[in-house]
């Protein structure tokens, strides 16, 4: 999947966010099921889990609606009103740390505490391998394919060439998101996933969507997916200098996730 051009996501987003309140104005169902908020960095595998949520015939999960400034309405009520539309499944949606600053939403915490206050669940996904988050996203860079699925036209991907500040660049922006989530989820109640322990094997995906499934008061469903990983396990794959890579990293505390 190629990567998108920004202004039509930004239009998209008024389009939404004006279309769900005018319809959420009209549609007055009783909510009896719950609302979550699916809280990840990029590249860390949140959209496999979301597709993995869709599966279940009681959830509809909204992918990064808060990605672009809302301008027709606040973020609040975006979320109110898709919530309404959707009052007969639980309802979530994906939120990066990023998405709030650009809302403009000036505390964060108390954004989220909002949020909890008025029923809001939140699902916290992490992957513990930094180096390959600051690598997924210089891959993404380079080839500008973000996702590929079972049935994608077949893309001819060569190794790339990483450049040694650019790596040390990005395991420092990743570092940074690290803490502010730390910062975020403190005192935020949350039910923890990472993706190496129930996202990377397709033998752990149902015992870790089940817990999700528990967590937010439905009966287990079953999961699959037409998602397909970009890269493997060895970065020789896809690195074509990652002996150098290697080399600049041995003796830091990143070395481990080589």
């Amino acid at each position: 999947m190629q990567k998108r051009a920004q202004w039509p996501l930004l239009v998209r987003a008024q389009l939404l966010a004006a279309s769900s309140r005018l319809r959420a104005c009209v549609t007055r169902r009783r909510r009896d099921l719950p609302t979550f908020v699916v809280l990840s960095r990029g590249r860390t595998g949140s959209t496999l889990l979301l597709d993995l949520l869709r599966c279940h015939p009681l959830i509809h999960c909204d992918a990064e609606i808060l990605s672009h400034r809302i301008l027709v309405t606040s973020p609040q009520e975006l979320l109110r009103s898709r919530a309404a539309l959707f009052a007969s499944r639980a309802y979530g949606f994906k939120l990066r740390p990023r998405h709030l600053e650009v809302q403009k939403i000036r505390e964060p915490d108390a954004f989220l505490a909002g949020l909890l206050a008025d029923g809001w669940r939140f699902v916290h996904l992490a992957r513990r391998n930094v180096l390959r988050v600051a690598l997924s996203r210089l891959v993404l860079a380079q080839t500008k394919i973000v996702h590929r699925r079972r049935g994608d036209r077949p893309v001819e991907a060569s190794p790339i060439h990483v450049q040694g500040r650019d790596l040390l660049a990005a395991l420092d922006r990743v570092d940074r998101e690290m803490q502010i989530e730390r910062d975020l989820l403190a005192s935020l109640p949350h039910l923890a996933l990472t993706y190496e322990d129930d996202l990377l094997q397709e033998e752990s995906r149902q015992p870790a969507l089940d817990r999700v499934f528990d967590f937010l008061n439905l009966a287990s469903a079953p999961v699959s997916t037409q998602y397909l990983r970009l890269t493997s396990d060895r970065l020789s794959d896809f690195v074509r200098n990652h002996d150098q890579l290697a080399e600049m990293l041995a003796g830091t505390e990143y070395a481990r996730f080589l």
